[in-house]
């Protein structure tokens, strides 16, 4: 990836997040957080409900060492380029043609 350099880790800032299902709602985060920092004797402070709107985006599954992540990056950068070339090349057949 252009401009970044990818074997230093000190720059990189990450979060690690779960899915939750739709009907868990920020006060049943707030329970379940309470109850393992009770029960399990957990320090859950750190951890937050969050609602992200990630907007048009691709997922990849990187599987092996962080330092080979450049590699799937650039696979999903090929993939995007390619396919917006092909949309674009759509829209604009869709155009020409009075769609």
């Amino acid at each position: 990836m252009d401009g970044i350099d990818c074997s230093d880790k000190s720059t990189f800032n990450r979060i690690s997040g779960i899915r939750l299902t739709g009907f868990v709602t920020e006060k049943d985060f707030q329970r379940a957080k309470q109850k393992a920092t009770k029960k399990k004797k957990l320090d859950c402070s750190t951890a937050e409900y969050l609602t992200i709107d990630e907007g048009l985006r691709m997922h990849i599954m990187h599987s092996g060492s962080f330092d080979d992540e450049p590699e799937t990056a650039a696979k999903m950068n090929d993939y995007i380029s390619c396919t917006t070339a092909k949309l674009f090349h759509l829209a604009m057949q869709l155009v020409y043609n009075g769609y």
